[in-house]
């Protein structure tokens, strides 16, 4: 539905970082919103052609692959405009249903619509405050000594 709106991603982006072939099959796999592998880092390292050891280590995000992570700092940067222009396309050129759905995420992001929901509260106030018993009735009339 939206995946085919979404651009493929930028070359030029990633171009100045030198890549190899496997390492740029590799991005194109794991950013291309078409793309089978979309995602998935594992299943975009064996497309790309790395072993699984290493495509393991390049899902994990707890490996520090300085290429992959240059790549995905130059890649994920859709801006508020970006998604916005995204949304007016399909608002001009999907089906009904998707139109009316990028509308209402329109009219949401520029402040269009309230969501508003009604809550019902049932408050009971019970007064259990313990009252003294008769033992200890403490007489406050004053005696003659």
């Amino acid at each position: 539905m939206m995946n085919e709106l979404l651009p493929k991603p930028d070359l030029t982006k990633i171009a100045p970082l030198k890549l190899t072939k496997k390492q740029l099959k590799y991005v194109m796999s794991y950013y291309d919103p078409n793309s089978e592998t979309f995602g998935n880092g594992y299943e975009s390292g064996r497309a790309a052609g790395f072993a699984k050891v290493y495509s393991a280590q390049l899902a994990s995000p707890a490996r520090n692959v300085q290429w992959v992570m240059e790549a995905r700092k130059r890649m994920t940067h859709y801006s508020p405009d970006h998604i916005y222009q995204a949304l007016q396309d399909v608002a001009q050129n999907a089906a009904p249903r998707e139109k009316l759905k990028a509308l209402e995420l329109m009219g949401k992001a520029k402040g269009m619509f309230i969501d508003r929901s009604q809550q019902d509260v049932h408050v009971t106030f019970t007064n259990d405050v313990p009252r003294p018993s008769t033992e200890s009735i403490i007489d406050v009339e004053p005696t003659n000594a």
